[in-house]
């Protein structure tokens, strides 16, 4: 009996050792498991990162290429607006010139007809003219030419007045359509000079148009930095628009880089006409005493009210 309880006692101790054994091997399984599955996990996370690492750069890479290709596409805008400009400009000029040779040759044949005309009556009146200073003295007649040579000289300085001012009036007006001067502006020249408290005469017309003509054509330089100006100006604006968007705060940091550069460069092209630009102006307001104006407004307070941001 006392054998029988040690075997029992001792068979009850390998089933205990035999149940924490499994119990050990179970406990170690799990642990292997849960090690596996931490691995596995950290493998995925990882190839998740690169995964969206790769996304990432590729879309850099594309933003950036279709920022470089929006860049392009407005240097391109830019040639081919200022040609365009000039092309159409150069085209009505040449138009003009043309119709304005037409009507100088009609303008001519028309005169050659007057003279034909008045030489055939001038004829007549010194045919009449030798019958009447046949009668009148030697002294009488000396005056009388003289008098007739005085009337002849007024009259060819007078046409060649007209003639001179009908000139500066169309050159005038081509200036005015190049400056794009504004319908009021033009009224007012024109009733300055026809509505004048004394009659203007047709010298002293020719006089106020020359000086609005010369006004004019030193503007033409000032207006052709001011047309490559307001082109900068309008690609600062279209950057404004896109670094204001909520999506920029989601962009990459290589995208912030290419509107920074692009922004250094617009900020440099505006300082580069700017020094250009403010002199001529100053020049101008200096030497005619006058604002310089553009479209109606004063350019140079216009620009003060600009604000660019030069980062």
């Amino acid at each position: 009996a006392e054998r029988e309880a040690m075997r029992v006692a001792d068979a009850e101790r390998v089933r205990t050792l035999e149940e924490e054994r499994d119990a050990a091997i179970q406990q170690c399984q799990r642990e292997a498991d849960e090690l596996v599955k931490h691995h596995q996990a950290q493998v995925s996370a990882e190839n998740s990162a690169k995964l969206q690492a790769e996304r990432d750069r590729h879309a850099t890479a594309m933003q950036l290429s279709k920022l470089r290709h929006s860049s392009m596409l407005w240097r391109n805008d830019y040639t081919k607006h200022v040609q365009q400009h000039y092309a159409s400009l150069i085209v009505k000029m040449q138009e003009k010139a043309s119709e304005r040779e037409r009507e100088s040759a009609e303008q001519v044949m028309k005169e050659r007809e007057r003279e034909v005309v008045e030489a055939v009556k001038l004829k007549e009146q010194e045919e009449r003219h030798k019958e009447e200073m046949a009668a009148l003295t030697l002294a009488q007649q000396k005056q009388e030419e003289e008098r007739q040579d005085r009337l002849n000289k007024a009259n060819q300085a007078k046409l060649a007045e007209l003639s001179e001012l009908s000139s500066v009036k169309t050159h005038l007006s081509e200036l005015w359509e190049v400056l794009e001067i504004t319908p009021e502006d033009r009224h007012a020249f024109t009733s300055r000079i026809l509505m004048a408290p004394e009659q203007l005469s047709a010298g002293e017309m020719l006089e106020e148009c020359k000086k609005e003509s010369k006004r004019l054509t030193d503007m033409v330089p000032i207006v052709e930095l001011i047309v490559k100006r307001e082109f900068v100006l309008s690609r600062y604006r279209e950057l404004q628009k896109m670094t204001t968007s909520k999506e920029r705060l989601f962009s990459p940091s290589q995208r912030l880089l290419a509107e920074d550069r692009h922004r250094a460069e617009i900020s440099q092209n505006m300082a580069s006409i700017n020094r250009l630009l403010i002199p001529q102006i100053r020049r101008y307001e200096a030497e005619h005493r006058q604002p310089f104006v553009y479209r109606g407004v004063g350019y140079l307070e216009q620009m003060q009210g600009e604000k660019i941001d030069k980062r």
